[in-house]
This record gives structure tokens, C-alpha cells and sequence, in this order.
């Protein structure tokens, strides 16, 4: 209607002004909500084009690690015989250099569940036929191709172009990061879990996306059971 007054094609709008206007998500609520629905994800990583940033786009998301955190990974991190992963250090895009992690809530030990531990192995296969193919010598768990650090910016780039072209948003890798949580609260993870796993010892953010996780799904099982006819047959 304004681009209509504006051409001269109505000339009253003031109505306008006495409608009331949608509340804008606050930033925390907006950041809460950029994470992918399972449908996306596969959607996503359907449509991506790279090898190995599928991988590691696989990786992030069954892990819920910091991109910065997964490039520090060294190979003695990562232990599948005791399914489990040493987060101690993280990568800095400013820097460019490896530090201590974000928080000391951010040391920790994530479990390697059965879905993540063949990606896992597809990760330690990579390294063994740089190795093999380019004599790459490194102690990074995924690396470059030269055996240096993975190029942050390099991923970054190609996931946001990807999640525009395939699905509409442009999102960050840290976008994995809440997937992550939103996955694990459709699978009735509780909420302290999965701060635990993720490195969080108070997170607003973690908890805007699992409360949205779980109040959907509440509103799916209430519109199941508003249409039942529970007594019809008595």
C-alpha cells in the first residue's frame, strides 16, 4: 500500500499507522533460530559439491564442535577405541594461530556415538592417503591438503554460498553448532547433556534453541491429539 500512495494509485494510508506492528525477534532470538532442520541438513549436504567439506560438515554437526576447535584437533585427540574426542585447544581465524579454548567450561571430552565414529574413520582414511598420495607428514586430524591448518575461511565461504544457493539462507558454520543441539533435544536429550557436550556452562543461546526444539514439538503431539476420537467406538 505505501508503494501504491507512493505512485499516486490511493491517496489515503493513514490507516496504516493504527495497525499494530509485528514484534521483531530480538538478536538472541533470531541467533537462536539459525540452525537446520533435518530435511535441510540432508538437503544440504546433498547438494554440496566437495568431498571433504562434506565430511567435515558431518563431522561439526555430530559433534557440535566450534569450527575453530575442530581445526585444532590433533589425530592423538581422537580416540575411537575409547570413543572419545579431547577438546583442549581451538583455532584462531584472527590469529591464525592455535590457543586455549573460548571458556575452561569449553575443555572437554566429547563421545563418539555410533553415527559419528564411521565419519571418524572416513576422516583417519583422508589423512592416510594424503600421506600416501601428496607425502603429506602432519599430526592434524583434518588438515589441509599440504598438511597445514584447514583454511577457515576457505569452509566458510563455501557454506555460506552453499546454504544460500540450496536452501534459501545464508548461514555460518556455527549454524552446526545449534543443529546440533536442536537434533539432540528432537531425540529427548535433556538440556544439561547437551550443554555439557557442547562446552557450555550457562548458555542462553543453547536453551532458546532447545526450549524452540521442544515447545514445537509439544505443539506437533497436542495437533495429533486434538482430532481423536478416543470414545467413538464405546
Amino acid at each position: 500500500m505505501r508503494w501504491a500512495y507512493r505512485e499516486e494509485l490511493v491517496h489515503d494510508i493513514s490507516y496504516l499507522d493504527r495497525l499494530p506492528r509485528a514484534k521483531e525477534p530480538t538478536v538472541r532470538e533470531k541467533d537462536s533460530l539459525k540452525y537446520l532442520e533435518a530435511d535441510e541438513l540432508q538437503r544440504l549436504l546433498s547438494g554440496m559439491s566437495s568431498s571433504d567439506w562434506i565430511l567435515l560438515t558431518r563431522f561439526l554437526v555430530l559433534t557440535g564442535m566450534r569450527i575453530g576447535e575442530a581445526i585444532a584437533l590433533l589425530a592423538s585427540d581422537v580416540d575411537l577405541s575409547g570413543r572419545n574426542i579431547s577438546i583442549t585447544k581451538s583455532f584462531s581465524q584472527i590469529t591464525l594461530r592455535v590457543s586455549s579454548t573460548k571458556t575452561d567450561a569449553s575443555v572437554r571430552d566429547v563421545f563418539v556415538q555410533d553415527e559419528l565414529l564411521p565419519v571418524c574413520r572416513e576422516i583417519f582414511s583422508r589423512r592416510r592417503m594424503l600421506r600416501k598420495k601428496y607425502g603429506v607428514q602432519t599430526d592434524l586430524f583434518f588438515p589441509s591438503a599440504d598438511g597445514s591448518f584447514l583454511q577457515y575461511s576457505s569452509y566458510c565461504k563455501f557454506f555460506r554460498e552453499n546454504t544460500e544457493t540450496i536452501l534459501g539462507r545464508r548461514l555460518t558454520p556455527h549454524a552446526l553448532r545449534h543443529t546440533h543441539v536442536a537434533l539432540l533435544a528432537e531425540n529427548g536429550i535433556p538440556l544439561d547433556v547437551i550443554s555439557r557436550r557442547l562446552g557450555h556452562s550457562d548458555s542462553a543461546i543453547t536453551r532458546d534453541v532447545y526450549m524452540h526444539v521442544t515447545q514445537r514439538l509439544k505443539e506437533k503431539d497436542n495437533d495429533s491429539i486434538r482430532s481423536l476420537s478416543l470414545l467413538k467406538a464405546i
